[in-house]
C-alpha cells in the first residue's frame, strides 16, 4: 500500500480465530524513505482468567526444610485479572504483573507445607487454582541427643525429633564399636511429628560399668537422616576391685617396716573409700578410683584385719585386708647387766613382739669359739613386745669373762642374736689365762722394754707397779695394764713388782729386766805418757751385764792382728761408769803401733773399739819421734782366735779414778803379755 505525505491511512486487520493459538500479540511494520516503525497489537481472549497454556505452571512443588520455594502463575483472560493468594486462611503477599503472579517462600518451615489457593478475578469471572508444596524425602535428623539418667544396667536418653516429612519415621540408636555403627535400639515415632518434639526413652539390659558410644538418626520409607549426634556414657557399677589391677590383700610384715594397702577400683560413679582397723577409721590417700593407706613403723597393734568399704549411688563392696603376724620373734633389746656377783647376776631386757606365738629367751655365752647355753626362759603369755624382763643367771664361774648374747625362739623360728654384752663375774684379780704374758726381758742398754698383763677381775682392781720400792707409771686399757721402760740404763735392770688389788683379793707378780749377754763396748780409749818402751792406756769398760768380763789389746799391722794382751781383768765395778788404766811395757823404741780393745764375758764378745795409733820414742842415741797418739776410726770387728807368738810385752793396768772421787790407792796390775798373731778378718776373740 502506497501513501503520500499528509495522507491519512486506515488499516484494518481481521483475524479468523480458530484456536487458542490465534490469540496473542501481532506486530505491524511500517517503513518509508525515512525509516521503519513498528506497532504491537494484542489480540486478547475476552473472558475470565485461566492458566496461560503456553507457560509451564507447576501446581505441585516438592521442597526440603529451609529451602526457598517459588509459586508462580501465568494467566490469560480479559480484562486483566487481579490475584489473591491464601495459605492456611492467611493472605499472602505476591509479586503481580499483568498476566503473572508469584509468591516466594524464602526458607521452608513445617507450617509452610500444604495447599496454597490462588484466586484470579476480572469482570468476566473468577478462577481458583490450588498449588501444593509437598513434604517429601527422609526425615530431618534428631537433635539434642543427651543422657537424662544412668543406672547400673539402664540408661535414659532424650532427644528432640526432626520433621518426618509427613511420613512416619523410626528413630534408630546405633552403638559405635571399633569405628562402625551397629543398630542398637529403634523406636517408631508415635506422634504426628512436625518436629521439635522431645522424646525420652529408657534402655534396659545394659552391662554394668561399661562404656557406650551411641549415635541417633531417623528414617522413613524415603530414606535416613544424616548421622550427626553422638554421646558417650558409662553405666553405673557397684565398686569392685579392678580385675586388670589385682590388689594384694594379705601381708606378713615385720615390725618397724612400712607397707601400703592399695585398692585399684572400678565403679561408676567414682566410689567413696572408708578404711577401718579395729573400729578406728583410718586416713587414706584417694585419687580417682585408687585408694591407699600407709602403715609406717609397724607395731604389734597394727597386725590384724583392715576393712575397706567402697560405695557409690549404685551399691557398696567390702574388702578385708589382713596383716598376719607370722615368723620368728623380734629380737630383745636394751640388755643391761646388774647385781653382778661371783657366781650370779641379773640380766634385764626388753622383749620383742612374739608374732602371736609364745617365745623362749635363750642366753648364750661365746668363749674361745665355743657357744654354750647359760639359761633359757619361756614366755608363756602373749607378748606384743616392749615388756621389761629380768633373767637371773646362776652357777657362773667367778672371776670369769663372759661374752653373752640373747636369741628369742618361737614355733616359727629364731631371731638373730643380739649384739654381744661382755662382763666379768666378781673375784680376785688373776691373769687372763687366755692371754699369756712374758715376765722377763733382756734388753741392751739404750733399748726399750715393755711388760703387759691382761687380767680377769671384778670389780676392777687397783694397779701398782714398783721397781726398787719406787712407783712406776703405768697404762690401763680395758682390762690390760702395761709399763714401758725406755732408754735402758744399768739401774733399770732388776725386778718390777705388779700388785693388783680389789675387794675379793690381791694378786702379785714379779717381772724382771735381766742383764744378759755380752758386755757393753769399751769407750774413751786413749794413750798417754809414751816413752821408748812404755805407754799408759786409758779406757772405760762397758757394763758387764752381770758376768765378769776380760779385755784384750790387739795390734793391727798390715792386715795382721796380734794380741798384745788377752786377759786383762776388769778392775771397775762392772757397771761401765769408771775409767781403767793399763801400763804397756816392753814396747819397741821408735815404732808405730795401731791397737784396739775388745771385751768379752761368758755370753760372748762385744764389738771392738775404734783403732788407736801411737808411736814410741827413740832411745837417747837415736832421733826423736812424734809422741802424739793417733786414733784410727772404724771398728775392727771381733777376734775369733789367738795365736801365741814369741814377742813378750809387759802391761801394767790400774783403775783410773773419776775426777769427783777422793784420792785412794790405785789398783795396779802388772802382767806378762804373750801376743798372738791372727788375720784382720777373724770373727772374734773368746776368753774362757
Amino acid at each position: 500500500m502506497e501513501a503520500h505525505e499528509g495522507d491519512t491511512v486506515t488499516l484494518r486487520l481481521e483475524v479468523q480465530v480458530t484456536s487458542y493459538d490465534d490469540f496473542g500479540e501481532y506486530i505491524l511494520e511500517m517503513d518509508n524513505e525515512y525509516g521503519k516503525n513498528y506497532e504491537v497489537f494484542a489480540l486478547l481472549a475476552e473472558g475470565k482468567p485461566t492458566i496461560d497454556p503456553k507457560e509451564d505452571v507447576k501446581l505441585i512443588v516438592r521442597s526440603r526444610l529451609y529451602e526457598p520455594v517459588s509459586l508462580e502463575m501465568h494467566a490469560i483472560g480479559y480484562p486483566f485479572p487481579s490475584y489473591t493468594w491464601l495459605h492456611n486462611s492467611q493472605k499472602l503477599n505476591s509479586s503481580d504483573e499483568t498476566y503473572s503472579s508469584e509468591v516466594i517462600i524464602t526458607s521452608m518451615t513445617v507450617k509452610d507445607y500444604g495447599n496454597y489457593t490462588l484466586n484470579m478475578t476480572n469482570e468476566a469471572g473468577t478462577s481458583i487454582y490450588i498449588f501444593f508444596v509437598a513434604a517429601y524425602g527422609p526425615p530431618e535428623s534428631p537433635k539434642n541427643f543427651v543422657v537424662v539418667d544412668i543406672g547400673a544396667t539402664n540408661v535414659t536418653l532424650s532427644w528432640v525429633t526432626g520433621y518426618d516429612y509427613n511420613d512416619t519415621q523410626t528413630f534408630v540408636i546405633g552403638r559405635i564399636v571399633e569405628g562402625k555403627i551397629k543398630d542398637f535400639k529403634s523406636y517408631p515415632d508415635t506422634s504426628e511429628d512436625q518436629g521439635n518434639t522431645t522424646v525420652t526413652k529408657t534402655i534396659d539390659g545394659l552391662d554394668e560399668g561399661t562404656e557406650y558410644n551411641l549415635t541417633i538418626f531417623s528414617m522413613n520409607k524415603n530414606g535416613s537422616s544424616p548421622v550427626n549426634n553422638y554421646l558417650q556414657f558409662i553405666t553405673y557399677e557397684t565398686p569392685k576391685m579392678d580385675p586388670n589391677s589385682p590388689t594384694k590383700l594379705k601381708f606378713t610384715p615385720r615390725t618397724k617396716e612400712t607397707i601400703h594397702l592399695v585398692m585399684h577400683a572400678v565403679g561408676n560413679p567414682t566410689p567413696v573409700f572408708i578404711w577401718e582397723h579395729k573400729g578406728v577409721r583410718l586416713n587414706s590417700s584417694d585419687e580417682n578410683s585408687t585408694s591407699t593407706v600407709t602403715i609406717s613403723d609397724i607395731s604389734a597393734e597394727d597386725f590384724g584385719n583392715y576393712t575397706l568399704i567402697m560405695s557409690n549411688k549404685v551399691g557398696r563392696s567390702v574388702y578385708t585386708y589382713v596383716l598376719v603376724a607370722d615368723g620368728p620373734p623380734d629380737p630383745v633389746s636394751k640388755l643391761v647387766i646388774t647385781d653382778i656377783k661371783n657366781s650370779s647376776l641379773i640380766l634385764s631386757l626388753l622383749t620383742g613382739f612374739d608374732y602371736e606365738s609364745n617365745q623362749t629367751f635363750m642366753v648364750y655365752n661365746y668363749s674361745e669359739g665355743i657357744i654354750e647355753i647359760l639359761t633359757k626362759v619361756p614366755d608363756n603369755s602373749s607378748d606384743p613386745g616392749g615388756k621389761q624382763l629380768q633373767l637371773v643367771l646362776n652357777n657362773l664361774s667367778p672371776r670369769t669373762f663372759f661374752n653373752i648374747t640373747v636369741r628369742s625362739i618361737n614355733a616359727r623360728g629364731a631371731t638373730d642374736a643380739t649384739e654381744f654384752l661382755s662382763f666379768t663375774t666378781f673375784g680376785e684379780p688373776i691373769p687372763d689365762p687366755g692371754m699369756p704374758f712374758n715376765d722377763t726381758t733382756s734388753p741392751r742398754l739404750g733399748e726399750t722394754t715393755t711388760f703387759t698383763l691382761k687380767w680377769l677381775a671384778n670389780p676392777d682392781p687397783t694397779i701398782l707397779w714398783t721397781h726398787d720400792n719406787k712407783k712406776i707409771n703405768h697404762k690401763e686399757t680395758g682390762m690390760t695394764t702395761s709399763i714401758e721402760i725406755g732408754a735402758i740404763d744399768v739401774p733399770s735392770f732388776g725386778d718390777y713388782i705388779l700388785t693388783m688389788n680389789n675387794s675379793y683379793g690381791v694378786y702379785t707378780h714379779k717381772f724382771r729386766i735381766k742383764a744378759d749377754g755380752p758386755p757393753a763396748p769399751i769407750s774413751h780409749l786413749n794413750i798417754t805418757d809414751i816413752t821408748d818402751s812404755t805407754a799408759i792406756l786409758n779406757f772405760q769398760p762397758g757394763f758387764n751385764y752381770n758376768s765378769t768380763q776380760k779385755f784384750a789389746i790387739v795390734q793391727i799391722n798390715e792386715g795382721v792382728w796380734t794380741v798384745l794382751f788377752g786377759n786383762i781383768s776388769d778392775n771397775t765395778n762392772g757397771t761401765g761408769g769408771d775409767m781403767q788404766t793399763c801400763t804397756l811395757q816392753g814396747l819397741r823404741e821408735a815404732e808405730k803401733y795401731t791397737i784396739m780393745m775388745q771385751s768379752n764375758n761368758l755370753k760372748g764378745p762385744t764389738n771392738s773399739t775404734g783403732n788407736l795409733t801411737f808411736s814410741t820414742e827413740a832411745s837417747p842415741t837415736k832421733a826423736p819421734v812424734n809422741k802424739t797418739a793417733e786414733i784410727a776410726g772404724g771398728v775392727a770387728g771381733g777376734v775369733a782366735g789367738l795365736i801365741l807368738i814369741i814377742i813378750i810385752f809387759f802391761v801394767k793396768c790400774v783403775r783410773w779414778r773419776k775426777p769427783d772421787e777422793e784420792d785412794e790407792p790405785l789398783n795396779q796390775q802388772t802382767v806378762l803379755a804373750e801376743p798372738h798373731r791372727y788375720r784382720y778378718d777373724d770373727a772374734s776373740v773368746s776368753e774362757k
